[in-house]
Protein backbone atom coordinates (compact mmCIF):
# COMPACT_ATOMS: atom_id res chain seq x y z
CA UNK A 1 0.00 0.00 0.00
CA UNK A 2 1.06 3.95 0.13
CA UNK A 3 0.21 6.82 1.76
CA UNK A 4 1.77 9.28 -1.02
CA UNK A 5 1.98 9.78 -4.58
CA UNK A 6 5.72 9.40 -4.22
CA UNK A 7 5.30 5.90 -2.67
CA UNK A 8 4.32 4.82 -6.14
CA UNK A 9 6.47 4.15 -9.54
CA UNK A 10 6.28 6.81 -12.39
CA UNK A 11 2.99 7.68 -14.06
CA UNK A 12 1.18 6.25 -10.91
CA UNK A 13 -0.63 7.82 -8.63
CA UNK A 14 -1.81 7.04 -4.96
CA UNK A 15 -5.25 6.66 -4.62
CA UNK A 16 -7.15 5.79 -1.14
CA UNK A 17 -9.28 3.30 -0.41
CA UNK A 18 -12.32 4.78 1.09
CA UNK A 19 -11.95 6.97 -1.75
CA UNK A 20 -11.84 4.98 -4.43
CA UNK A 21 -14.90 2.68 -2.90
CA UNK A 22 -16.67 6.30 -3.66
CA UNK A 23 -15.86 6.64 -6.84
CA UNK A 24 -16.55 3.27 -8.03
CA UNK A 25 -20.13 3.59 -6.17
CA UNK A 26 -19.67 2.72 -2.55
CA UNK A 27 -19.56 -1.16 -2.80
CA UNK A 28 -17.45 -2.05 -5.40
CA UNK A 29 -16.39 -5.44 -6.57
CA UNK A 30 -12.52 -5.84 -4.12
CA UNK A 31 -10.68 -6.11 -7.75
CA UNK A 32 -11.55 -2.36 -8.92
CA UNK A 33 -9.83 -1.22 -5.99
CA UNK A 34 -7.10 -4.16 -5.36
CA UNK A 35 -5.19 -4.45 -3.39
CA UNK A 36 -7.31 -2.33 -0.55
CA UNK A 37 -7.65 -2.61 1.66
CA UNK A 38 -3.97 -1.58 2.93
CA UNK A 39 -2.15 -0.80 5.99
CA UNK A 40 -1.52 2.38 4.95
CA UNK A 41 -5.04 2.99 3.68
CA UNK A 42 -4.11 3.52 -0.01
CA UNK A 43 -2.84 1.70 -3.01
CA UNK A 44 -0.94 2.46 -6.31
CA UNK A 45 -3.02 2.79 -9.76
CA UNK A 46 -2.60 3.99 -13.37
CA UNK A 47 -2.32 7.74 -13.43
CA UNK A 48 -4.70 8.22 -16.12
CA UNK A 49 -7.39 7.15 -13.68
CA UNK A 50 -6.61 9.74 -11.35
CA UNK A 51 -8.16 12.68 -12.89
CA UNK A 52 -11.50 10.34 -13.76
CA UNK A 53 -11.83 9.05 -10.72
CA UNK A 54 -10.63 11.72 -8.01
CA UNK A 55 -9.88 9.41 -5.66
CA UNK A 56 -6.06 10.47 -5.13
CA UNK A 57 -5.38 9.77 -1.40
CA UNK A 58 -4.53 13.63 -0.70
CA UNK A 59 -7.22 14.91 -2.90
CA UNK A 60 -5.09 16.21 -5.54
CA UNK A 61 -3.60 14.14 -8.91
CA UNK A 62 0.02 14.68 -9.06
CA UNK A 63 0.53 16.50 -12.19
CA UNK A 64 4.21 16.36 -11.99
CA UNK A 65 3.96 12.46 -12.60
CA UNK A 66 1.49 12.29 -15.16
CA UNK A 67 2.97 11.84 -19.31
CA UNK A 68 2.80 14.98 -20.85
CA UNK A 69 1.06 15.52 -23.99
CA UNK A 70 3.97 15.82 -26.92
CA UNK A 71 4.18 18.85 -29.28
CA UNK A 72 2.82 17.29 -32.82
CA UNK A 73 6.13 16.13 -34.92
CA UNK A 74 6.04 16.68 -38.65
CA UNK A 75 6.67 13.07 -39.05
CA UNK A 76 4.00 11.79 -37.30
CA UNK A 77 1.71 13.66 -40.19
CA UNK A 78 -0.66 12.16 -42.36
CA UNK A 79 -1.35 15.41 -44.22
CA UNK A 80 -1.87 14.64 -47.96
CA UNK A 81 -0.78 10.39 -47.87
CA UNK A 82 -4.38 9.71 -48.47
CA UNK A 83 -7.81 10.91 -49.54
CA UNK A 84 -9.25 12.88 -47.04
CA UNK A 85 -6.28 13.02 -44.57
CA UNK A 86 -6.30 15.97 -42.38
CA UNK A 87 -4.75 19.11 -42.98
CA UNK A 88 -2.43 20.50 -40.31
CA UNK A 89 -4.81 22.91 -39.12
CA UNK A 90 -7.05 20.26 -38.55
CA UNK A 91 -5.04 18.59 -35.61
CA UNK A 92 -5.75 19.93 -32.38
CA UNK A 93 -2.96 18.01 -30.49
CA UNK A 94 -0.75 14.26 -30.30
CA UNK A 95 -0.22 12.33 -28.08
CA UNK A 96 2.09 9.74 -26.97
CA UNK A 97 0.88 6.58 -24.77
CA UNK A 98 3.53 5.44 -22.48
CA UNK A 99 1.46 2.71 -21.07
CA UNK A 100 0.57 1.31 -24.43
CA UNK A 101 3.31 2.60 -26.03
CA UNK A 102 1.53 4.30 -29.56
CA UNK A 103 1.37 7.88 -30.52
CA UNK A 104 -2.05 9.54 -31.50
CA UNK A 105 -3.59 12.90 -32.89
CA UNK A 106 -7.20 13.99 -32.14
CA UNK A 107 -8.50 16.25 -35.51
CA UNK A 108 -11.46 18.58 -35.14
CA UNK A 109 -14.57 16.61 -35.83
CA UNK A 110 -12.96 13.38 -35.44
CA UNK A 111 -13.39 10.69 -32.65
Amino acid sequence: GCATHDQCGPNEYCFGCEACKMAHGGNPPPELCAPCPTYRNGACGQGAACEALQDAVDGKCPVEKMPKPCKCKEKWSVRLQYEGAPYLAEILGCFFDVAQGFRWCEIQGGE
